[in-house]
């Protein structure tokens, strides 16, 4: 494997980490709606609502994870979420994503205490699905991501809004 570098990205980075993150929405067929910016505020504030790691080869982008703390009471322990997992086609098959893993985990471990991995996959990913089968991951058939947002999540009652009784 090419020697890789590691660092956590800082609100600098939102160009590389877009152009990361662009190319896995490409990779997987899915809509990309984040920008530079919208990058680059979010890892600028106070408190990020997300942490990413960046995999670079002489400063080429060859991977990069962006994850957030969950806490679940089944488990009584704080966790991460991994959202995106992305590795360059020219270093897949080479275990990059694994290391990312693990690179998230040894962070999220330092900030959050975290003692637990949560993803999601989709069901038509089948390499993906078995990349992370091999690595030990569990599918729980119990759990479903639901969404709520736009004009549903602010129709949830305000402050002093109704009992709903």
């Amino acid at each position: 494997m090419t020697d890789l570098t590691f660092r956590t990205a800082r609100a600098e980075d939102a160009a590389f980490l877009n152009r990361a993150l662009a190319q896995l929405s490409a990779d997987i067929g899915d809509s990309h709606q984040a920008t530079t910016e919208d990058l680059r505020a979010a890892l600028a504030g106070a408190r990020p609502p997300f942490e990413a790691i960046l995999a670079l080869s002489d400063e080429t982008p060859a991977g990069a994870v962006v994850f957030s703390p969950v806490y679940s009471t089944i488990r009584a322990a704080a966790g991460l979420f991994v959202s995106d997992l992305w590795v360059a086609e020219a270093h897949r098959s080479q275990g990059l994503g694994r290391r990312l893993l693990a690179q998230a985990r040894d962070r999220a471990a330092a900030l959050w205490q975290a003692r637990y991995m949560k993803l999601n996959v989709y069901a038509d990913n089948a390499a993906a699905r078995a990349a992370y089968d091999r690595m030990g991951f569990v599918h729980n058939s119990a759990d479903q991501s639901l969404f709520l947002e736009g004009a549903a999540l602010a129709a949830l009652p305000q402050r002093g809004g109704t009992s709903g009784r």
